[in-house]
């Protein structure tokens, strides 16, 4: 009875370890879901910010379309956060794709801005400077994804 009531014991516990790794096909699958999940917002938030940009007539009218704009952004940012990620190679790519959705938004707003104030030099080189790196890191990021694709795509289909 007490080498019934170990070899149970270890059993629940090598369950309960299995069940709580770090499954990275289950992970990708996660974060696949959440794209798909979240790519008919972004696209809606994107479009309802071009078309309210395109109808401006006054500088006052930027900053409440800017305010929905970056709350928007900030909810699909937020609701990247809530997906649970252990496996480390996913949570770069959660990382990464937090950072890139970040730097986007920041991009955009001071796009949107420089409509009602000509940007400086300055602020338009450091501008230019993180517009390169929206690019850079939108480039790694999708061989990030390529990558993992390859590696796990399969598995996450199922």
């Amino acid at each position: 009875m007490n080498k019934f009531i170990k070899f149970a014991a270890t059993l629940i516990l090598a369950l309960g370890i299995t069940a709580c790794g770090d499954d990275p096909k289950a992970d990708y699958k996660k974060m696949l879901d959440w794209n798909q999940q979240q790519q008919t917002t972004q696209q809606q938030l994107l479009g309802e910010f071009q078309t309210a940009l395109s109808q401006v007539k006054t500088p006052e009218e930027i900053e409440p379309i800017l305010k929905k704009y970056e709350d928007g952004a900030k909810a699909v940012i937020a609701s990247l956060d809530k997906v649970d990620v252990k496996s480390k190679e996913i949570k770069e790519l959660k990382d990464k794709s937090k950072a890139l959705l970040s730097l986007s938004v920041e991009v955009t707003s001071k796009s949107a801005k420089a409509m009602v104030k000509p940007l400086t030099d300055e602020e338009k080189a450091a501008l230019q400077t993180q517009v390169n790196e929206l690019q850079t890191s939108a480039k790694a990021l999708a061989e990030l994804d390529k990558s993992l694709a390859q590696k796990y795509g399969d598995a996450a289909k199922k």
